[in-house]
């Protein structure tokens, strides 16, 4: 599948660094984002993601999981108070629609992540659909710390697809 869209009701996870996440007055993270945790480098041609169901099993939990290991095992490792950004593909496609940003969202393995994904076509300075991603209910957010310990590779291959 690679080069393909991904699944409306499937999900990707992105890593948010500490410096991009909201945080109170005593520099503790309320469990929000900036708007620059959606910014792509001018580098990039896409936003860098790792698509969920490309891992095996049917509990949502063990899939973040096994996500998490992926990206640790890969050549960008999460710092200690990183988090990850997780949301539906429609639901991110849905609110891009909404700011009249169309993206696709494709699988682009890259050889340390076989199960990396991008989010193509979203503007990198447009601060209004940047602040929506941030701040809308359509992700969960799940801090580095709170995985267990461990690292292994994305298999070769996604789990099969139902």
């Amino acid at each position: 599948m690679k080069g393909g869209n991904l699944p409306d009701n499937h999900h990707v996870i992105r890593v948010v660094p500490y410096s991009k996440l909201d945080k109170d007055e005593e520099g503790q993270p309320t469990g929000g984002l900036l708007f620059s945790a959606f910014q792509r480098r001018e580098s990039e041609d896409g936003l860098s993601v790792t698509w969920l169901e490309y891992f095996a099993g049917h509990d949502h939990g063990k899939k973040v999981e096994r996500a998490v290991h992926g990206i640790r095992a890969s050549n960008y490792k999460p710092g200690g108070k990183a988090a990850f950004a997780i949301g539906m593909v429609g639901k991110i496609k849905e609110l891009c629609r909404a700011q009249k940003h169309k993206v696709r969202i494709i699988h682009a393995p890259v050889d340390d992540n076989k199960a990396h994904a991008e989010v193509r076509q979203i503007p990198r300075d447009d601060h209004v659909l940047l602040d929506a991603l941030a701040t809308a209910d359509w992700m969960t957010i799940v801090f580095n710390s709170k995985v267990d310990a461990g690292s292994s590779p994305a298999p070769d291959a996604p789990a099969e697809q139902s």
